[in-house]
């Protein structure tokens, strides 16, 4: 049993760490509750994350409005710009939604 309110990217199984460059496959996000989370993500070879080569995105989920918000990324490395967020519903369902984040501040029904 996962924690109403809980945000979980999930990506595809991968041969070495950085082979897909960080970029998850869904945000699953579980009904019931607010939940936040810091999605972050750099190119996982180095050090460059001490000069600002990193994307760190708040993320917060509104049960009451079913809205997820995403913050401006914070960083110089480039942001996902097609997120699947998939909704976890209370009875178990799962609603699959398909959003573009430019990178500022967006709000999204899910």
């Amino acid at each position: 049993m996962v924690k109403a309110g809980s945000i979980i990217p999930f990506s595809d199984d991968m041969a070495y760490a950085d082979e897909k460059k960080g970029a998850v496959r869904h945000i699953r996000i579980y009904d019931g509750a607010d939940g936040v989370f810091d999605f972050y993500n750099d190119a996982g070879d180095g050090y460059d994350y001490e000069n600002g080569e990193y994307c760190l995105v708040h993320m917060e989920y509104c049960y009451e409005k079913h809205e997820l918000m995403l913050s401006t990324a914070d960083g110089s490395y480039p942001v996902q710009k097609c997120i699947s967020v998939q909704l976890v519903k209370e009875d178990g369902t799962v609603e699959d939604k398909q959003i573009i984040y430019s990178g500022e501040e967006a709000r999204y029904y899910v």
